[in-house]
């Protein structure tokens, strides 16, 4: 007979005690056996943190549902019980939110259509809307040869309107006056002369108008305004001056394209003031009412959504189009795909979050709060989201009372995004983002314009040309030609089948002095073609007044 095992001696009082449910996650069989050949092979340490891992994703056992407990609820549910004495049936609430819905669409777009159409100025009529950064010239040669894709130059009048707070806009990509590489500031060229303020203010066609028209004193910073821009042709010598707190920038040679204000008296400029702010109270109200009165997750979510959509998209910052109607076709088009975002991200992250929720006023304040600073963070993004200061601490955090704040901020910037700038590509190429390297990061780069053309120049006899050779074309890039800008305007573009015209390695260009006037100097700049397409200009190398010839410091491309 063979002896008994311990735990036969008494079976009532097993000495194996029964596995908890984590350690019951062990296993056994080939499987187990497997991961205990492989964990052989493993750190202990990076073992551990593996559990750790799978374990955090995991969540609790068993799980816990969170929930926003509101302080003062009576206070905060008082709408809803409100709601209930008044309209307790399903139907009665159907039709009082269409009402709402017709209610609001009809005074917003009322708002929007005065804000779109109204004004009158006598002689010109009806101003058209110009966005901030709205100019009459385009960067590099994106007016072409000579400029001519941008003419008239001249005996032409522009009736425009601008929104209010537009000594804000700042360029966001280099953009070079001269020999300055302008960045994160506002682009006024020119003025009047710093010696006589009350001179005519002349400016550089590429000047920001309405930034030009506060420096002028035509609009004022806080209401914008309503003028007329009237073109003068070819100017020289811009000079630097400071008024009405904007500081513009000098420019020394002639630019082909000039403008000036007119003087309008009250009587002739019927310009109301903007109406961006008091159609946002509209907006604000109407959705403030919503969320306190219903508690629907889906109802107050996607109203949000569509509210904040269409007010970004057509009032507080709409993309720059050139009329109402291409403006309504550009929102729309964006509009779907945005609802199909919307959805997940409401299947994923709001419903969870909303459903059940009954704090009410804590949901206006927080939720809504900080989803209109995210939409409207083109006043409000910069100076008030601290992103540098998230901790991974921050992001383990359970849905709570932050959470509002968290995800109505991020739902308003990503309707801020959709609506004004449209979607970006999953994949998008070097050059689409701007990366003078090609995205390498070693400077090496792969597109073939991240390196502009490396100019040698040859000053003539007198100084009467220069002669630029830059040693023949790249073979196998795909560039077929070389862009010059004279003055930040394209004066050549040349191409490698038209040999009988210029030799495909260097070309000869005369002194370009105006008429009866001294001297100026030339600033030249240099990119690769490849068919219609640019690749990235050099840095200014200037031609001076004097002969002398400046070469760029190409270490950095603009």
């Amino acid at each position: 007979m063979p002896p008994a095992y311990r735990d036969e001696e008494d079976p009532g009082q097993p000495l194996i005690l029964p596995l908890t449910d984590d350690e019951s996650d062990t296993g056994s069989g080939p499987d187990f056996h497997a991961a205990n050949l492989t964990s052989r092979w493993i750190p202990l340490s990076l073992s551990r943190a593996g559990r750790a891992v799978v374990n955090w994703v995991k969540g609790p056992v068993p799980p816990i549902e969170l929930h926003i407990d509101g302080i003062f609820p009576k206070i905060q549910q008082a709408p809803l019980r409100l709601l209930d004495v008044y309209v307790p049936k399903k139907r009665h609430r159907i039709v009082l939110l269409v009402a709402f819905y017709a209610t609001w669409f009809l005074t917003w777009s009322l708002l929007v259509k005065h804000h779109a159409t109204s004004g009158y100025i006598k002689g010109y009529g009806a101003p058209t809307n110009l966005w901030c950064g709205a100019s009459f010239w385009r960067d590099d040669n994106g007016c072409g040869l000579n400029g001519n894709d941008c003419r008239p130059f001249s005996l032409a009048h522009l009736a425009f309107r601008c929104p209010a707070t537009c000594e804000q806009t700042h360029l966001l990509e280099d953009h070079v006056v001269g020999n300055q590489t302008l960045i994160y500031q506002g682009l006024v060229v020119g003025g009047p002369k710093a010696d006589d303020p009350e001179s005519m203010a002349i400016y550089r066609g590429d000047s920001f108008i309405c930034q030009a028209a506060i420096h002028a004193g035509v609009i004022s910073k806080a209401n914008g305004g309503c003028g007329v821009a009237t073109l003068l042709g070819a100017r020289s010598h811009f000079e630097s001056t400071e008024a009405h707190g904007i500081r513009s920038t000098a420019f020394p040679a002639t630019f082909p394209r000039a403008y000036t204000f007119q003087r309008l008296s009250e009587s002739n400029n019927q310009c109301p003031a903007d109406s961006r702010w008091p159609t946002f109270v509209v907006t604000a109200v109407a959705l403030v009412l919503l969320a306190v009165f219903t508690t629907d997750p889906a109802v107050f979510f996607f109203s949000t959504f569509v509210i904040l959509f269409l007010h970004v998209g057509l009032v507080s910052d709409p993309p720059n189009r050139s009329n109402f109607s291409e403006l309504i076709s550009t929102l729309f088009a964006r509009l779907l795909p945005g609802c199909f975002i919307i959805y997940v991200l409401y299947i994923t992250s709001a419903r969870p979050l909303l459903i059940g929720l009954r704090a009410q006023l804590e949901k206006a304040i927080f939720y809504l709060g900080f989803c209109f600073i995210g939409a409207l963070n083109n006043y409000t993004f910069a100076p008030l989201i601290p992103i540098e200061r998230f901790t991974p601490h921050d992001l383990a955090q359970p849905g709570a009372g932050l959470a509002l704040i968290y995800q109505g901020l991020l739902l308003g910037l990503f309707i801020n995004g959709a609506a004004r700038w449209g979607y970006a590509s999953i994949i998008q190429t070097p050059a689409s983002l701007g990366f003078a390297d090609g995205g390498a990061g070693d400077g090496g780069g792969t597109w073939w314009g991240a390196i502009p053309p490396n100019v040698t120049a040859t000053v003539g006899y007198g100084a009467r040309n220069v002669t630029f050779d830059w040693g023949g074309l790249p073979p196998d890039t795909g560039i077929d030609g070389i862009s010059i800008l004279e003055n930040d305007v394209e004066r050549f573009r040349l191409y490698n089948d038209e040999e009988l015209l210029w030799d495909d390695s260097a070309i000869t260009v005369p002194r370009r002095r105006p008429k009866g006037k001294v001297p100026e100097p030339s600033f030249f700049r240099f990119a690769f073609l490849s068919g219609n397409e640019h690749g990235l200009y050099s840095k200014p190398a200037v031609w001076d007044e004097h002969g002398n010839w400046i070469p760029a410091n190409d270490k950095d491309k603009s």
